[in-house]
């Protein structure tokens, strides 16, 4: 009562010592987890209050992206054994997350958090070209060797294109939970990097590698745009979107993070439903006591 500074202050040192003495002791995916965490938007979704307006989320995927976050074993592959590619299953998903075999069971995903960057754009007065979902490919123009996902036209202060290109990597797949168990940001650079290579020179438009990671933290440059199209809107939603704000997310920035949030928790929860199914059809649990 007569010291409140110091008593938070106190209370600041003693819980950063406990952080981080869990994080010495700690495994290199659990490392990686806890570093996703302190990214901008990462458990976003757990501020939100429920809604009609944030789509269907089962409870079975809302407890499966907070089994993820809290590195404990999930519910849905309880019992499996066996990945379809003939290597063990790890109780935490860790091998679904890096098989080859379901890459393309994490489209919906993306497209989900597709939708809500378009949004974002869009309330922005960004001008979007949904290219990923044209059949013509009038974006070769500007884009010879890659179709982005979208396009901001004329979205630069020099009037040239945007080409938004949408990637949603795992912090503990066996790719990235080397680098992101010792750097928050190391993944999303990694994966930034990569997009402008695969992209190569396509000046004078730019390449924007929007990388939002499974624990829904927003890597430099998504954010950086996320800041960006805040400005250009002057901090304003638009008045459909203002509708579906609450005491959890009247702020654009705030309302714009849990909604990349909250279609990140579809998007991996829908994906280890339709896997632990499918392996189970396979005969996944094959030698489970």
């Amino acid at each position: 009562v007569r010291l409140p500074g110091a008593q938070k202050r106190i209370a600041v040192v003693v819980n950063s010592a406990r952080w981080m003495g869990v994080f010495d002791v700690a495994s290199p995916a659990l490392r990686a987890r806890m570093l996703s965490m302190t990214k901008p938007g990462a458990l976003s979704a757990l501020t939100a209050v429920p809604s009609e307006h944030h789509g269907q989320i089962l409870p079975l995927a809302f407890t499966t992206a907070m089994q993820l976050s809290l590195r404990l074993p999930l519910s849905l592959l309880l019992g499996l054994r066996t990945c379809s590619c003939g290597k063990a299953l790890d109780a935490y998903g860790d091998h679904i997350l890096s098989c080859i075999k379901f890459i393309e069971k994490k489209k919906p995903g993306h497209d989900l958090v597709e939708g809500v960057v378009a949004s974002l754009a869009r309330v922005a007065g960004h001008n979007v070209s949904h290219d990923a979902r044209r059949p013509h490919r009038g974006y070769r123009a500007y884009s010879p060797n890659w179709c982005p996902d979208l396009t901001c036209l004329f979205g630069t202060k020099d009037h040239t294109h945007i080409l938004i290109d949408i990637t949603c990597p795992s912090v503990v797949s066996s790719a990235a939970v080397g680098v992101a168990s010792v750097d928050p940001n190391a993944l999303s650079v990694a994966h930034e990097a990569n997009k402008r290579h695969t992209y190569g020179v396509v000046a004078p438009h730019v390449v924007l590698p929007f990388v939002l990671d499974d624990s829904g933290g927003l890597g430099k440059e998504a954010f950086k745009f996320l800041l960006e199209c805040r400005d250009r809107a002057a901090g304003q939603l638009a008045t459909q979107d203002f509708e579906k704000t609450n005491w959890s997310c009247r702020a654009f920035t705030t309302y714009y993070l849990q909604r990349l949030s909250l279609a990140s928790v579809r998007g991996w929860g829908h994906f280890f439903m339709v896997v632990s199914s499918i392996l189970r059809g396979a005969g996944g649990g094959r030698g489970a006591q």
